[in-house]
């Protein structure tokens, strides 16, 4: 487990800020049109911080990521944020309705970790998109705002964390967000219970579920900076076995010239993968097409995502989508020229088994849900910890 301190969070004052209406999702899962409808949510949305007042420039210039920053200060100065009294972790509670419409609850605790090396303590699981690191990076630097929250999972740990909820009182934040998804939080500042979860988190294992990117910004920035919070990155931690955290397949749509023909030539190579048993997948052309098949998991071989990847090589133009329906439907637009791989997900014991050995995903294989939201808590990196 990396370092996982305490540290006094700044959070929008709710005297100023309704409750909830400050959240927003984590950046790279808001499109342009609910970028907009967050701006409109409120003037003090977290969604201009981490992109900005203007949906068709979510990247911004060094000299607006500190204009970000500035504003941020001003907010603070006003009362529309205000500091933690103490420092402390927060117990985190999210209620939630998933992809397939199903109300969820999802626990954690948050901290500030100590961005290390990958494999000291945090272990990856997905390759690392350098464009997207600089832009975050510049963001960072030039705002010195963290407010996007990776998040980490290990095994076992919501046994262990049930007493901390339990002796918790009265939450700070209890509100809906604007999509009707409901958070809670707890301040754990008192020096015993800060102690404890100090030990409990110092021998465990973590992965990033999510928020490579913004942990791998925050390792960048600590190597050079020395402003005293630059290499820590706002973390959650919560047990990867809870029925409410859940691993989704990203599906792939495939595009190529030569129509049908082209289409069923594709099929017949990615055909060699199905046996009698194991894991479901299927192939569809907009033409009404549709064959399935299995693959058992192997854990001496790679993922399935990257033996079907292996298959079809570098010759495509390739789209991920997470949702099936919306995969289909742009199956459907393209018509001629396109196929649909729907994959199969990631068991949480094959996600563990391979990352605890050091094994890397191809990009876009999994999509963890829930995604942890922005704007509960930030932190300045110039203040220490």
């Amino acid at each position: 487990m990396p370092e996982l301190v305490p540290f006094r969070g700044i959070r929008f004052s709710h005297d100023l800020t309704p409750a909830g209406a400050e959240i927003c999702p984590p950046y790279d899962v808001i499109d342009p049109e609910q970028h907009a409808r967050l701006l409109e949510v409120h003037e003090h949305n977290a969604v201009r911080m981490v992109l900005g007042d203007d949906p068709k420039r979510p990247q911004g210039t060094p000299g607006e990521y500190r204009d970000r920053g500035k504003q941020a200060r001003a907010w603070l100065e006003e009362g529309i944020l205000v500091r933690d009294a103490a420092p402390g972790y927060t117990l985190y509670e999210y209620q939630f309705t998933n992809m397939h419409g199903d109300r969820c609850s999802y626990r954690g605790v948050m901290g500030a970790a100590k961005a290390k090396p990958w494999g000291e303590g945090v272990l990856r699981h997905e390759e690392i998109r350098p464009k997207v690191v600089d832009d975050r990076f510049s963001l960072l630097k030039e705002s010195g705002i963290d407010g996007g929250v990776v998040q980490l999972v290990d095994e076992g740990l919501a046994p262990a964390l049930e007493p901390f909820f339990q002796a918790a009182g009265d939450p700070i934040l209890d509100a809906d967000d604007f999509r009707g998804d409901h958070h809670r939080m707890w301040i754990v500042s008192d020096p015993t219970p800060v102690e404890q979860l100090k030990t409990l988190f110092a021998p465990r294992q973590a992965i990033v579920a999510d928020g490579h990117h913004r942990y791998t910004t925050a390792l960048r920035l600590g190597a050079d900076d020395p402003r005293p919070g630059a290499g820590h990155v706002l973390t959650v931690i919560g047990d990867l076995a809870q029925e409410g955290l859940r691993i989704e397949p990203t599906h792939r749509i495939l595009r190529f010239e030569g129509g049908d023909k082209a289409g069923m030539d594709l099929v017949n190579r990615l055909a060699s993968l199905d046996t009698d048993e194991g894991e479901d997948w299927s192939l569809e052309l907009a033409n009404g097409y549709h064959t399935a098949g299995r693959t058992p998991i192997d854990l001496s071989l790679p993922t399935f995502a990257s033996r079907i990847a292996d298959l079809w090589g570098d010759e495509f133009e390739i789209e991920n989508w997470h949702d099936l329906g919306a995969a289909r439907a742009r199956l459907e637009e393209i018509g001629a020229g396109a196929l649909l791989c729907v994959l199969p997900p990631v068991s949480r014991e094959e996600f563990w088994s391979r990352c605890s050995r050091g094994e890397v995903f191809p990009p876009k294989t999994t999509y963890f849900e829930p995604k942890i939201s922005t704007g509960m808590v930030i932190r300045l990196i110039e203040e220490e910890l």
